[in-house]
């Protein structure tokens, strides 16, 4: 008898595929292309704001993503410092308002009905006002550092400091000097010749002008306790100061008057060379600037020192 065929074994059933949720999560919403520029993502933010109704700050990245199928990269678009997310979205309160503690509801600043056109008018008209208070604070920085106006009354702050130091430097060289002719036997120094001694002396030229006096007889006079002031063989003179009744033996000058006429003594030559020059050899109507100022006094109390060394040496 035939002998039947083997029976062939039925084929193996592949194992049925893992459904997509297992295998790679939770499927994705399709979402939509991320924002390409700040616009889109500020426009988003719009209308996600305004289909949940308000989004606890905390929230806003996970919520963004479900709703969107994209991440919420903020940091591309706004700038998230030390406040983190809630001092970014202060910074836009066009786009949106926070609520108080304890959530900081997040809340759209437009209304639903706004279109992205009204939105993008709505950004460029805040950048705008943002841009003309940074200017407007610029300006009020840059007025603040500009130099005010000379006072009718005098010198005021940094300026009236310097001219001090110079009026006590200039007196204490002059001392110094009747000092120097006094212990070689030399009589009074005749206002003529003060600013040759002084300049030979110190190696700077004396200008009480740049200190801020009229004229060599109005500065010297303000030191009486220092130096006296007087008159001597009809020159006008100035030696160091004498004991009080010693002074009732000399006859005090009087400052020269402003008007032409004035009876005082013509200085010297080389004094005329440099009556019309400051101590940074301008025009003596030229105001000089604080640093200017501060420099030359610098300059010439450093000076002074040296020479005083030198002498005492």
């Amino acid at each position: 008898a035939a002998v039947p065929p083997a029976a062939v074994p039925p084929a193996a059933v592949p194992p049925a595929a893992e459904p997509a949720e297992a295998k790679n999560g939770p499927a994705k919403p399709p979402g939509q292309k991320p924002p390409q520029n700040i616009q889109d993502f500020l426009w988003n933010l719009h209308t996600l704001l305004h289909a949940r109704g308000g989004i606890p700050i905390a929230q806003l990245k996970d919520v963004y993503l479900t709703h969107f199928g994209h991440k919420c990269a903020i940091e591309r678009f706004l700038v998230v410092a030390e406040g983190g997310l809630l001092a970014t979205f202060k910074r836009i309160p066009h786009i949106i308002q926070i609520d108080k503690e304890p959530d900081h509801m997040l809340r759209p600043s437009l209304p639903g009905g706004a279109t992205r056109e009204e939105l993008l008018a709505e950004d460029e008209k805040y950048r705008k006002s943002l841009q003309q208070k940074m200017a407007a604070k610029a300006g009020a920085a840059k007025a603040a550092e500009t130099p005010k106006a000379p006072s009718p009354e005098g010198p005021t702050g940094d300026k009236k400091h310097d001219n001090e130091t110079l009026q006590r430097m200039l007196i204490q060289g002059v001392i110094r000097v009747l000092q120097n002719r006094a212990k070689e036997g030399k009589g009074p120094l005749p206002l003529a010749d003060l600013e040759k001694e002084f300049e030979a002396a110190w190696k700077v030229p004396f200008n009480c002008q740049q200190a801020g006096e009229r004229d060599a007889v109005q500065f010297l006079q303000k030191w009486n306790t220092k130096v006296d002031v007087y008159q001597e063989n009809g020159r006008d003179v100035v030696a160091l100061a004498k004991k009080p009744h010693e002074k009732a033996k000399a006859t005090a000058v009087k400052a020269p008057p402003a008007k032409a006429g004035s009876t005082a003594s013509a200085p010297s030559p080389e004094a005329s060379q440099r009556a019309d020059v400051d101590l940074f050899g301008r025009p003596l109507g030229a105001t000089p600037s604080l640093p200017e100022l501060t420099e030359t006094a610098k300059g010439m109390l450093q000076n002074m020192k040296d020479l005083v060394v030198q002498q005492e040496a």
